[in-house]
């Protein structure tokens, strides 16, 4: 596989690991129990990385918040929204077990 890839496969991984983190937290109601900050922050660090190396495959890092603008017709334009959406939201997470 071309070095150019892994970030990209690595992006799969650890976002897939943060939904699937999120989904456990939220089943197993950790919400007010004794591993809530650390379940949250583990969330939101692994989504968090996942969404940093996903710039690294895009040829010009620069123009990426150019990529939500087709959001009505473009799935990867919906994918960024949506991945952003899911850090804010462990960024909330976060921010309320730390408060």
């Amino acid at each position: 596989m071309n070095f150019r890839e892994w970030p990209l496969v690595l992006f799969t991984l650890l976002f897939s690991a943060a939904a699937g983190a999120a989904t456990m937290f939220w089943a197993a109601d950790l919400k007010n129990g004794p591993g809530a900050a650390g379940a949250a922050l583990a969330v939101f660090l692994l989504s968090a990385g996942a969404a940093l190396l996903s710039l690294f495959h895009l040829g010009r890092p620069g123009r990426a918040p150019r990529s939500i603008g087709n959001i009505h017709r473009s799935w990867l334009s919906r994918e960024i929204v949506l991945l952003l959406a899911f850090n804010t939201a462990a960024a909330a997470l976060v921010a309320n077990d730390l408060l």
